[in-house]
């Protein structure tokens, strides 16, 4: 069986060149280490030599990683403690988890580049060796998780901005429709991250450290690393276009109507519909801004694969460009809460709730509010707003109160 030289350390394949997997093949240097090109903190290997580039994530993963604990902890208590439970709530809430998840699982690669004490130890060495292959999987699933819940809480958007009167998002379906969706992006991110796994673990034991060699892959192994190849480049790729897609549909259907309904009448000063399609947009422009970089960097990547355009992964301009990449990229990721806060009345207001113990205070105000709505209003109906909203829209029709009293 032939073998192949490898970079024990790291476990990257090198072969002979006209092998598979060797000199001649675009991925030469990193084919293990290529699964989490897009993802991940980064490796030594990446910074070019005299690169200051090198401290900023030294220094700002632990900042970024502070952010992203606080604040995927509040917002997931938030979208748990609201009332009613909507599926809002479970794709909120799912994208806390995944981030809180991704961002941790970057740590031990952070202590193995960036602390060389901590890396120089024999416990983390052999910590490291044996568990690389998880944290790459786990990096990998969580942040495609992230990224496909957004998606699927966008086309929801889109089908309620489209449809508002058709579309139900308060009904147990809708919710039940969020979980199974959910559930089914996991899936899917689990089968596209399970390369890292099957990958780096069949060189984990075919590996031979007296000599530096490991087996030749076997042949199904290889076509599915080709495919990996390309799916880690293209995938993201068609993540960010069609999030850009979907909610760029979302602000021109929602500015239209606006403008062919400036006034609308509403009880309260914010609709939940509204504030529902403000988180959206929220989420949308730190993903479009912050994911932009890396965006341009993965199309190079896939226009080199093709021999489009040439940028070898050990160029000076892929060692730079790649690690501020990164970096925004995390910073996405760490900065959710920041966004909701200043997007979504709601979301400080139940923040406000649950801190500060304003309850009382607020439910004296929007009964006030809506009491005066119906003594100004008294021809049309409260009934509750399309999309399951919280608020209460104003119809043309006969007063039509809850059987639990009107709720706000």
């Amino acid at each position: 069986m032939k073998t192949f030289k490898v970079c024990p350390p790291d476990g990257l394949w090198h072969g002979l060149a006209g092998d598979d997997g060797g000199n001649e093949t675009y991925f030469t240097r990193n084919v293990q280490n290529i699964t989490t090109l897009n993802r991940g903190c980064l490796s030594l290997d990446y910074y070019h030599p005299g690169s200051h580039l090198y401290w900023l994530d030294t220094i700002g993963y632990p900042i970024l990683l502070a952010f992203c604990t606080l604040g995927n902890i509040l917002s997931l208590i938030v979208f748990c403690c609201e009332r009613p439970n909507t599926s809002k709530n479970f794709y909120f809430a799912a994208i806390a988890i995944c981030n809180f998840t991704y961002m941790w699982s970057l740590l031990p690669f952070y202590l193995h580049n960036a602390i060389p004490w901590v890396r120089d130890t024999e416990a983390f060495r052999v910590f490291f060796w044996r568990s690389e292959g998880i944290w790459k999987f786990l990096i990998d699933t969580f942040v495609t998780t992230s990224d496909w819940i957004l998606i699927m809480f966008s086309i929801e958007r889109l089908c309620a901005v489209c449809a508002p009167h058709q579309y139900s998002q308060r009904s147990s379906r809708g919710v039940f429709k969020a979980s199974l969706c959910i559930f089914g992006v996991f899936l899917g991110a689990v089968f596209y991250s399970l390369y890292n796994l099957i990958g780096y673990y069949w060189f984990y034991y075919h590996h031979h450290p007296e000599t530096g060699l490991t087996d030749q892959l076997p042949a199904a192994i290889k076509i599915w690393r080709h495919m990996q190849q390309l799916a880690i480049v293209c995938v993201p790729i068609g993540t960010y276009l069609l999030i850009l897609l979907i909610n760029t549909i979302v602000v021109l259907v929602v500015l239209k109507r606006r403008k062919d309904y400036p006034s609308p009448l509403t009880v309260s000063r914010s609709t939940n519909a509204g504030d529902l399609t403000r988180l959206l947009i929220a989420s949308f422009v730190l993903y479009l801004i912050f994911l932009l970089a890396m965006f341009d960097l993965d199309v190079l990547v896939l226009l080199n694969m093709y021999h489009l355009y040439h940028m070898p992964l050990q160029s000076r301009m892929h060692q730079v460009w790649y690690p501020i990449a990164l970096y925004l990229l995390n910073i996405n990721y760490s900065l959710n809460f920041f966004a909701y806060l200043l997007a979504s009345p709601n979301f400080r207001r139940t923040l406000r709730r649950i801190f500060c113990c304003e309850r009382h205070r607020e439910r004296n105000i929007l009964t006030a509010e809506s009491t005066r709505t119906i003594l100004a209003y008294p021809d049309r109906a409260l009934t509750e707003s399309p999309g399951g909203s919280e608020d209460l829209f104003l119809r043309n029709g006969v007063l039509k109160p809850s059987p639990h009293g009107i709720r706000l």
